[in-house]
């Protein structure tokens, strides 16, 4: 807009105002608007840079990326390689729905869900079977948000990976789904999600009752042992939620009933979507679990794979994490997670299980 515009709706929309006033504010705005001018034309410094990720992106850079993007001519190349960037795509293909075609042109096509539960490998095995589709055939949803996005816009995507529940994945308009999945032993889930806790950036120690900060303040027995953590669905048997119950628990701050007669009713539901998932993997067989994956898919399997966001190689290339300590299975900490993973622990037995039987009929050794 001009400041000729300017001038003329403050002189028409704002009532009791003369034209001083007006002519104060143009000349405001024109000194803010040659001040920003000059802001952007120079070169960046890590505060533009930072400035940048924050208003375009919605995160703050690594030190890494701050340097890489001070080498940048101006600010204003700063903010343009960001709004260029596919992180950004990302971003407005979530918040802006686009014209899409009816989903039910595309309904009979093959299409692929990783239900990442976290703490498993899962962002390994979940970028390696990204490479099997086309960019834009990759959902852009990452979280259990799905019900958000229009059916149009669902019926695009050939891949789905995130941190879903199984029940949201009926949202999807395929008729051909075949959902993948890795599993872990239950305890150790959890001691690695405390661990990747613990090793990230410190977030603001004033808001004591998150995740994030509870276990930069406390030690693994007593993060366990805080009722917050303890009602939260994603530490209090996450397995159990996440393939017996609906998309709704996710939403609020605690699962639709924490009785022991709600989750054993869940139970059968959960073994019967764990044995419907056309392949999954066990994290400590990682090697046979890929096999199954991609033979599950008829799809060639990767010679190597590069082993994605693992808690202990963070802090090796980025300084903002911290090496953490490992974590010794005392009896009290076994006794703080025995009621966390009592019904999980079943369901991995019987994923193992399964596991088994699948490799068996697969030839996998």
């Amino acid at each position: 807009m001009n400041l000729d515009r300017l001038k003329d709706i403050v002189l028409r929309h704002i009532p009791g105002q003369g034209p001083r006033s007006a002519r104060v504010l143009t000349t405001s705005t024109a000194a803010i608007g040659e001040g920003a001018a000059r802001a952007l034309s120079r070169r960046p410094t890590p505060e533009d840079v930072i400035s940048g990720f924050r208003c375009i992106v919605g995160r703050d850079p690594t030190p890494a990326q701050i340097g890489d993007f001070m080498g940048l001519r101006t600010a204003s190349e700063v903010n343009r390689t960001l709004l260029g960037s596919q992180e950004f795509k990302d971003w407005f293909v979530r918040e802006h729905v686009e014209a899409r075609e009816h989903p039910d042109h595309a309904r009979a096509r093959p299409t692929v869900v990783y239900l990442h539960l976290p703490k498993t490998g899962g962002t390994t095995v979940r970028a390696e079977l990204a490479k099997l589709f086309a960019a834009d055939r990759v959902c852009p949803v990452q979280w259990n948000r799905l019900h958000r996005l229009s059916v149009a816009e669902l019926g695009h995507y050939d891949y789905y990976q995130g941190h879903f529940d199984y029940a949201s994945l009926r949202f999807i308009p395929r008729d051909n789904i075949r959902i993948i999945s890795m599993f872990r032993d239950p305890s150790a889930r959890l001691i690695s999600n405390w661990r990747s806790l613990r090793a990230a950036p410190m977030p603001d120690p004033s808001d004591k009752g998150t995740p994030p900060t509870a276990a930069h303040l406390l030690n693994i027995e007593d993060f366990f042992e805080a009722e917050g953590i303890r009602a939260s669905p994603y530490f209090h048997n996450y397995y159990l939620m996440a393939f017996g119950f609906s998309p709704s628990w996710i939403d609020g701050p605690n699962p639709p009933s924490l009785s022991r007669a709600d989750r054993a009713a869940a139970m059968e539901l959960a073994k019967h979507n764990i044995r419907s998932l056309a392949a999954f993997g066990l994290t400590e067989r990682f090697d046979q679990s890929v096999q199954l994956i991609f033979r599950a898919l008829g799809a060639q399997v990767p010679e190597s794979i590069e082993k994605l966001n693992v808690t202990d190689h963070k802090a090796n290339y980025d300084p903002r994490y911290r090496k953490v300590e490992s974590v010794a299975i005392s009896p009290r900490l076994q006794e703080v997670l025995a009621e966390l993973v009592e019904f999980d622990n079943e369901l991995y037995r019987f994923a193992v299980e399964d596991f088994e039987r699948r490799c068996a009929l697969h030839g996998i050794a």
